[in-house]
């Protein structure tokens, strides 16, 4: 059924090529609500391990005030979906091996992502991930890196955000690259993105855009 709300308060700890929380394609309105001592864990490390898959949906919600990992990839995906609304609390975790917060498909569009609390990615690629997405609205007050021993191959895919097209980041919290500050720590892939730095922000490592696009602005 549509409309469907799942509250976590204790361990989902699943162990293989899939997904510990599944919400099926074609699903609109399920809420996933992961509390403060809850946990959402996906322990395989074989390829394409999410802890929460929401593709090819219509407005899911998952919010995190607890722990939500994959230990190799995606730890909440919302890939081919619209109108997605994730939100990571100010305590909430949320980690993988390889992209924390995945919707790059050129099919994923309206998506909101509030992070209060901490997002990263631990080996490669980028800890949120937006490549071909639209209308995204980005706001961090809290972290969001890559961590020190990750890939520092200098390419666009080891960018610590990578947004799409016609997309907002507000940044007040912290977006860092420590795997290296000579590799992007936002990457534009698309146009008429705005970027907006606030005082109190923190931001490492370079801001690039993709050779050739337009209409990309950065507010300070």
């Amino acid at each position: 059924n549509d409309d469907v709300t799942l509250t976590i308060d204790a361990t989902i700890s699943y162990s293989a090529a899939n997904s510990a929380v599944l919400v099926q394609s074609g699903r609109s309105g399920a809420s996933i609500i992961v509390n403060s001592g809850g946990s959402v864990i996906n322990t395989d490390t074989s390829t394409n391990d999410y802890a929460i898959k929401a593709q090819s949906t219509t407005n899911v919600t998952i919010t995190n005030s607890g722990l939500v990992v994959a230990a190799d990839t995606y730890a909440v995906d919302v890939n081919k979906s619209t109108g997605a609304t994730i939100t990571n609390n100010a305590g909430g975790i949320i980690y993988a091996q390889r992209v924390a917060i995945n919707a790059a498909h050129s099919d994923s569009s309206d998506v909101t992502l509030t992070n209060h609390g901490t997002i990263y990615i631990t080996t490669k690629k980028s800890a949120v991930t937006f490549t071909s997405a639209s209308n995204v609205t980005l706001t961090n007050t809290g972290k969001i890196y890559r961590e020190s021993g990750a890939l520092t191959t200098d390419d666009w895919s080891q960018s610590t955000i990578v947004l799409g097209s016609s997309s907002t980041l507000t940044n007040s919290g912290e977006i860092r690259n420590d795997a290296s500050q000579t590799i992007s720590s936002i990457y534009l892939s698309g146009n008429d993105n705005t970027i907006i730095l606030k005082d109190e922000g923190i931001v490492t490592g370079v801001l690039t855009a993709a050779s050739g696009t337009s209409g990309n602005e950065l507010q300070f």
